[in-house]
């Protein structure tokens, strides 16, 4: 059996690109989390607004706060 010795190059290396992933999967999962969170807008078939659910505890948005106040959120199909 031969071993292969690690270079402190190497890893330094293999330190920085785990570190660069774990981020990366840090940032992609706090984005989806962030999306899963956003209220739900209902709109009917002209677009008027129906009713807005609010997922996050705390949000008490309305109809009336939907592209005014409520700029970031789903429609529900």
């Amino acid at each position: 059996m031969k071993y292969v010795v690690l270079t402190q190059t190497q890893l330094l290396l293999m330190t920085l690109l785990m570190a660069v992933l774990a981020s990366v999967f840090n940032c992609c999962y706090n984005l989806y989390m962030d999306y899963r969170m956003l209220p739900m807008v209902y709109k009917d078939a002209a677009g008027t607004c129906l009713k807005v659910e609010n997922l996050e505890n705390g949000q008490a948005f309305n109809c009336n706060d939907v592209n005014v106040t409520l700029r970031r959120y789903k429609t529900a199909k």
